[in-house]
C-alpha cells in the first residue's frame, strides 16, 4: 500500500459526516496540495480521535513529549488548491 505525507489537514462537518482534507505545504507558499480526502461518519470520527488520544499517550510514555504545535498564521487556515 502507497502511503502519503501530509503536514496539514482540515476537518469540516456537517450533521451526517466529517470530511477530513489532508495537505502538504511547502515553505515559503501560501497555498497547500490537497492530497487525499477522507469522508467519515460522526461514530467513526469519535472512534478515531479516541485512538489518536491513546496513541499520542503511548507514543509520548515511550519517546517523550511532543512539542506544542505553532500558532496559526494571522491569515487563518491554509488554502487548499485541488
Amino acid at each position: 500500500m502507497d502511503g502519503t505525507y501530509a503536514n496539514v489537514f482540515q476537518v469540516v462537518f456537517s450533521p451526517a459526516d466529517f470530511v477530513l482534507d489532508f495537505g502538504r505545504a511547502v515553505p515559503g507558499r501560501q497555498d497547500v496540495k490537497l492530497m487525499s480526502r477522507v469522508i467519515m461518519a460522526p461514530l467513526h470520527v469519535k472512534q478515531l480521535a479516541l485512538k489518536l488520544a491513546e496513541s499520542v499517550r503511548k507514543f509520548e510514555e515511550q519517546f517523550g513529549p511532543i512539542a506544542a504545535p505553532p500558532a496559526p498564521a494571522p491569515d487563518g487556515e491554509p488554502k487548499f488548491k485541488q
